[in-house]
């Protein structure tokens, strides 16, 4: 009975420490970061979200008059922050902005067509108006969209909203940039907080595997002693 025993108290303290290994492995592996995405933060060289720009006519990496360069999110020594080592980002946007002096929209920007904020087909550039969206650079100084994965730039930018799970390209170097998506900026106020976490990288996923795998054996060795 004893024996029986012992075994039991040393499958569960197996277990435990597999769970704690697997805790430990996340927290060592797990990011946090937050961005502070201003209403007047753009990513386009004129006032794109227009019905009479094009495709061709919005060059990133300048930026309109009257608003602000989207800078790439930063860590928390204010470095900008190359997220190539990870697979996944899931990201939460809180906060509103003031858009055109009175209207007042979260980061999922006016998807109402009754609202008092909707204009013409409620996109800017086939993005939702006045959300959060985003664009990976390979460059953290300024935007340079990754022409070896995107045909063009209209793909390379995608919404964000109030929150997303983004896949993070496979380049030697990947920076974000957040911004507004508008059309004008100098009647915008306020901001947006962006919290950005990540899932565990592969090296650690790999290790979590091996340690849950190791536990699991002896769980079966001191059963198979019974």
């Amino acid at each position: 009975m004893k024996n029986i025993q012992r075994s039991i108290g040393k499958s569960i303290t197996a277990l435990i420490m597999v769970l704690l290994g697997s805790s430990m492995i996340y927290q060592a592996g797990a990011l946090m970061l937050e961005d502070t995405v201003d209403g007047k933060d753009n990513l386009y060289s004129s006032e794109w979200g227009h019905w009479f720009t094009m495709p061709g006519d919005g060059a990133l990496a300048a930026y309109a008059p009257q608003s602000t360069a989207a800078s790439a999110i930063v860590d928390s020594s204010n470095n900008a922050y190359d997220f190539s080592s990870w697979d996944y980002l899931d990201i939460v946007v809180t906060g509103s902005v003031t858009d055109a002096g009175s209207y007042e929209t979260d980061a999922g920007g006016c998807t109402d067509p009754t609202a008092s904020c909707w204009f013409g087909d409620g996109q800017f550039r086939y993005q939702d108006v006045y959300s959060v969206i985003g664009i990976w650079s390979s460059s953290a100084d300024e935007i340079s969209w990754l022409d070896t994965i995107y045909d063009n730039w209209v793909d390379a930018v995608f919404t964000v909203g109030s929150d997303a799970s983004i896949e993070v390209p496979e380049i030697e170097g990947a920076y974000l940039f957040l911004a507004e998506n508008d059309g004008f900026f100098a009647d915008n106020s306020g901001f947006y907080t962006a919290t950005i976490t990540t899932s565990v990288p592969e090296p650690a996923s790999a290790l979590l595997m091996l340690t849950a795998l190791l536990g699991l054996f002896a769980i079966r060795r001191q059963r198979r002693a019974l």
